[in-house]
């Protein structure tokens, strides 16, 4: 990351769009000569106090966008329960697959997550885990999920990429019951 900002900036970019997760962007960023540089910062951006001493180091910070993780969390749980109260009458057993433990993100989502199903007595936490925000470890973990909790029906993933590892793995799954 550091590596393109720097490249970036050699190239006097008319705008420089980053992600700040775990403040390693900001940090980097009162390093180097970013006043003529318009910055906007997109899914995570400084603490206020960072921000502020960013602001008076001279990077040219002109905005952000950043979604409402809880929200969202909340909401792929909330899609997720009707779907599965639509479809089964079995009792909803959830596998949280999360990002990580520290980003906002992360945190956020399995915040609204987490609220959710403590407002839902027919949800069962079959389990939280870390999949790092990566397709194979999700996928990894599914599997060994599914080998040792196979009444698992719902899984909650913190993104596409973990999602998709989670089907692949549920796929494959699927397969191994069907020929075994």
């Amino acid at each position: 990351m550091k590596e393109l900002i720097r490249k970036a900036i050699k190239d006097k970019p008319d705008y420089l769009v980053v992600v700040d997760e775990k403040s390693v962007v900001s940090k980097y960023l009162a390093k180097l000569n970013t006043r003529n540089i318009p910055i906007y910062f997109l899914y995570s951006r400084p603490a206020i106090g960072k921000f502020i001493s960013l602001k008076r180091a001279g990077v040219n910070i002109i905005g952000s966008l950043i979604p409402d993780n809880y929200a969202a969390g909340e909401a792929l749980a909330q899609q997720l329960l009707i779907k599965h109260t639509t479809t089964s009458t079995q009792p909803a057993n959830i596998l949280a697959l999360m990002g990580d433990y520290t980003t906002p993100a992360s945190v956020e989502r399995v915040a609204g997550l987490t609220e959710f199903v403590e407002q839902h007595e027919d949800i069962n936490f079959i389990g939280k885990e870390v999949a790092n925000w990566s397709e194979q470890e999700s996928y990894t973990k599914t599997l060994a999920f599914m080998e040792f909790a196979p009444e698992i029906n719902i899984i909650w993933c913190a993104n596409d990429a973990i999602g998709f590892g989670a089907k692949r793995a549920l796929q494959v799954h699927i397969r191994s019951l069907l020929v075994g």
